[in-house]
């Protein structure tokens, strides 16, 4: 299961933090569908976002892998981050263009 929560942030900018929650029994039997129709569900599912955005634990290489597949960037590693002080990658994808870089 994924999908997209909108988060307020006062700015012009409309922005959606994507999430994913999957087995490994999926991955294990599905992985190239799997990938193939979320590219195209992630692209329906940022219609009306400027930007999507969120943090995801580094040392889950499935969910790393998904985000790069469909399109987002890895743009900044954190050391430290949550209450058990696990390392995350922040990632992004900025709708509209071929950038991760926000002006």
């Amino acid at each position: 299961m994924f999908g997209v929560a909108r988060i307020t942030t006062g700015s012009n900018m409309v922005m959606g933090a994507p999430w994913f929650v999957c087995s490994d029994l999926l991955f294990e039997r599905h992985k190239r569908r799997f990938i193939r129709e979320s590219k195209t569900w992630i692209d329906n599912l940022s219609t009306g976002y400027t930007l999507l955005e969120n943090v995801v634990l580094a040392d889950n290489d499935v969910h790393v892998y998904w985000i790069q597949r469909c399109g987002f960037h890895l743009v900044e590693r954190i050391a430290s981050y949550g209450p058990l002080g696990r390392p995350f990658w922040r990632f992004r994808r900025l709708i509209g263009s071929r950038t991760d870089k926000i002006e």
